[in-house]
């Protein structure tokens, strides 16, 4: 829905989707960026990288990776107004009421935990299925969809090396889903770029883009990156095997957990 608004938008200004293609490669020429697709060639003052959580135009970025599972599920009798957290070795699962009386269950895990299992069939009933809330939530029965839906080998470290593109949303770096504030984060950012634009004159976009591109890291690590610290510093508690007690402690004393939940949400922001 948000992506039929923007691209209603931008063609309302003046501009022309390429629907239907995929960007296979970008190049910097003498004068501007060539865009290879799957059927043509295009030439931009400027391109931004806005790809997704795979690495499309930045080459292959190594690190270690999760998988993401989400269902909708009846509700099983819970109180509406409950969201829960349950741990378990490798990750940790949520589940928060939504629409029509249902509920959303989502779990994250690392890779090389969820592979030890050997199918998401075998990680469900060895994991999952030994808490009794989570058991009910996800009994056949209860399902609402014929399959979960599965994202995997995404991460949350940064980019492996600089890149010669301005990268925006996801393609710029994901932050874990205990942080929260994911979306607001991608929009965000959208707008700390918008701001480097404008600052720079449109005939100048390819000549400047060494400084457009320092500008706007700039920026972001000032406006982000201590939120992202925060993120990976609360993931990486959650894959220790003492995770529960140092959450129950971090969350317990009311100043420490003012500060965590601080520390991965920014103040409201306009365009």
């Amino acid at each position: 829905m948000l992506d039929g608004l923007l691209a209603d938008a931008y063609e309302a200004r003046g501009g022309a989707l390429v629907e239907n293609e995929a960007v296979k490669q970008v190049q910097a020429r003498a004068s501007d960026y060539c865009l290879t697709t799957t059927s043509q060639t295009i030439a931009a003052s400027l391109v931004v990288d806005a790809s997704g959580k795979y690495p499309n135009l930045g080459g292959e970025r190594k690190a270690k990776t999760y998988m993401g599972i989400k269902y909708h599920v009846g509700n099983a009798g819970l109180d509406r107004e409950a969201i829960t957290l349950v741990h378990f070795r490798g990750g940790y699962c949520g589940t928060s009421a939504i629409e029509d009386g249902r509920r959303c269950v989502c779990y994250l895990v690392t890779k090389h935990e969820f592979d030890r299992h050997g199918s998401l069939e075998a990680f469900t009933k060895n994991v999952l299925m030994k808490n009794d809330m989570l058991g009910a939530l996800l009994a056949p029965e209860n399902q609402l969809w014929e399959r979960p839906l599965v994202i995997s080998n995404f991460y949350f470290e940064a980019p492996a090396g600089p890149s010669e593109l301005p990268s925006i949303g996801d393609a710029q770096r994901l932050i874990p889903p205990l942080s929260g504030n994911g979306m607001s984060l991608a929009l965000a950012a959208a707008s700390t770029l918008a701001k480097c634009l404008e600052a720079t004159e449109h005939s100048q976009l390819f000549a400047d883009r060494t400084g457009l591109m320092e500008d706007y890291n700039a920026r972001w690590k000032q406006r982000f990156g201590s939120r992202f610290r925060t993120g990976i510093g609360i993931q990486t508690i959650t894959e220790h095997r003492l995770a529960i007690p140092l959450l129950r402690f971090a969350f317990g004393w009311k100043p420490l957990a003012k500060a965590i939940i601080g520390g991965t949400h920014g103040a409201p922001f306009t365009s």
